[in-house]
């Protein structure tokens, strides 16, 4: 399997553990839509560094954040960091850069993505629950 295919492996099960504790409703709360797929060289370039193998990115309109999230594999601990921010193309380097707009929360497991996020995006303090 390609850097391609397992980064689109990676961000397919990415969206279904977030869909399995979040549930379509609160998903699409977020305002979610422009789904990609990043490779870990993509997130590298980023300056997210070395060590994400890959991740899922999709756009927001929540009550409280409005923006891209990247929920990013660190393979090595077997969890997930989330960032928060503005991905733009930036002409004069001739690549994406992210700008990112709250602290990236690390080492998050499978089943707390979703909460996570919701306190992020929509619901403080509440979460999916």
């Amino acid at each position: 399997m390609n850097n391609k295919e397992l980064a689109k492996q990676i961000a397919n099960t990415i969206w279904k553990q977030i869909m399995s504790q979040g549930g379509t409703a609160v998903v699409a709360s977020w305002g979610t839509h422009a789904l990609q797929f990043l490779s870990g060289e993509q997130l590298e370039e980023m300056g997210m560094g070395k060590h994400l193998s890959a991740a899922l990115k999709f756009k927001v309109q929540g009550r409280l954040f409005n923006g891209h999230v990247v929920v990013a594999l660190d393979e090595g601990r077997d969890t997930y960091e989330v960032h928060y921010g503005r991905m733009r193309y930036d002409s004069k380097i001739g690549k994406v850069s992210f700008s990112s707009k709250m602290e990236a929360v690390k080492n998050v497991y499978w089943e707390d993505l979703a909460q996570l996020i919701d306190e992020a995006v929509e619901t403080p303090d509440k979460g999916c629950a």
